[in-house]
């Protein structure tokens, strides 16, 4: 009993801190950022950065990963769930952590879209 109500505090302390950096990734998230991409910006910038380009043998592009996962986080911000915001923002983090080149592509198209490069930090720490 003992060992089960200490288990629930430490889970409700880590929801704590997660949603206290939510406030943050709020903050330093840019609504609409890639509002403005088409194919042809899409395709210039996977021609210039080969690492936004494709992965795998299914043919998907990690800059299209990237957009998809980013606007996620505006879409779980803007429904008002703080819960969704936190599972949104680690499956961020966990893209742009999977290998150097994600992490390279997200940080290309950031600068491009005037994200700063705050937010990528801000989304590790939730």
């Amino acid at each position: 009993m003992k060992t089960a109500l200490l288990a629930l505090t430490g889970a409700f302390m880590i929801s704590g801190a997660a949603l206290a950096d939510v406030a943050s990734v709020k903050e330093s998230y840019v609504a609409g950022a890639f509002s403005g991409v088409d194919d042809d910006w899409l395709r210039i910038t996977v021609n210039r950065h080969g690492d936004c380009g494709e992965y795998g043998s299914s043919g998907n592009r990690r800059i299209d990963v990237l957009i998809a996962r980013y606007d996620a986080i505006g879409e779980a911000i803007e429904s008002g769930d703080e819960n969704a915001t936190v599972e949104a923002a680690r499956d961020f983090a966990k893209v742009v952590g999977i290998n150097s080149r994600f992490e390279s592509c997200w940080d290309v198209i950031s600068r491009k879209e005037g994200i700063k490069s705050g937010f990528k930090r801000q989304v590790a720490k939730v």
